[in-house]
Parts: structure tokens; C-alpha cells; sequence
């Protein structure tokens, strides 16, 4: 997943501070704290389309100033029959 990402947004998430990726629950969870702890370069998150944040996320990612993109469904084969 996070190849296809990473192609087709010509985007690189390990050399790349700037963007991240989060595609579980968990992820969103460890990505929280590592920005609500320490200053962060990171502007653009990619994630899952199935995450879903909590207000309190939703709050701190704009108060960082990221802006999220949702993995569009078409990544995901399996959903799409």
C-alpha cells in the first residue's frame, strides 16, 4: 500500500519528512503522540481510508497545520469486489 502511495503521489515517506502515511488505528494513535510531543516538518498525511479520528486528532492536526488526504478506495482491491 504504501508503495502505491508513495508512486503515484510521487512522494517519499522514508526521506521525506513532510509527509507520512497512516493506515490503522494504531498508526494514528503513535503518529499522535510523536506530534503532539515534539515539533514536526510534517505537512501532508496520507491516510487509510478507513481510520477514523477523534475530534481531539482532528484538532491537533490542524492545529499543526497538516493537511490530510484520504487514501482513495481504489487502492484497497479487496473492497472492490
Amino acid at each position: 500500500m504504501r508503495e502505491l502511495v508513495e508512486l503515484e503521489n510521487a512522494v517519499d515517506f522514508e526521506h521525506n519528512n513532510s509527509v507520512a502515511i497512516v493506515l490503522t488505528e494504531d498508526e494514528m494513535t503513535e503518529f499522535e503522540k510523536v506530534i503532539s510531543t515534539s515539533s514536526t516538518t510534517t505537512r501532508t498525511l496520507y491516510l487509510g481510508h478507513d481510520v477514523l479520528l477523534s475530534k481531539a486528532q482532528k484538532e491537533l492536526l490542524k492545529q499543526k497545520e497538516i493537511s490530510v488526504k484520504i487514501i482513495p478506495q481504489y487502492y484497497y482491491p479487496e473492497l472492490n469486489g
